[in-house]
């Protein structure tokens, strides 16, 4: 049995590799390591649901509005 860290290393491995995002359904889920949302096009983590003191800043409209605009150009 693969250890964690192995596993996520071979699929990302194998990830890189893909040319076309149609070959992604084709890397078994087996391989799909489990720091990875549950299943491919499942965009949910499994971590912990709890948001921390900062995360639940960061999302609240009334922080947003003081935080400084950083263009990403």
């Amino acid at each position: 049995d693969m250890s964690e860290e192995a596993k996520a290393e071979r699929w990302f491995r194998r990830v890189a590799e893909i040319k076309d995002i149609s070959e992604l359904s084709e890397i078994p889920d087996e391989d799909f390591p489990s720091i990875m949302p549950l299943r491919k096009g499942v965009n949910r983590f499994v971590v912990s649901k709890r948001k921390t003191p900062l995360e639940r800043r960061l999302t609240s409209q009334q922080y947003r509005r003081h935080l400084p605009v950083v263009p990403n150009d």
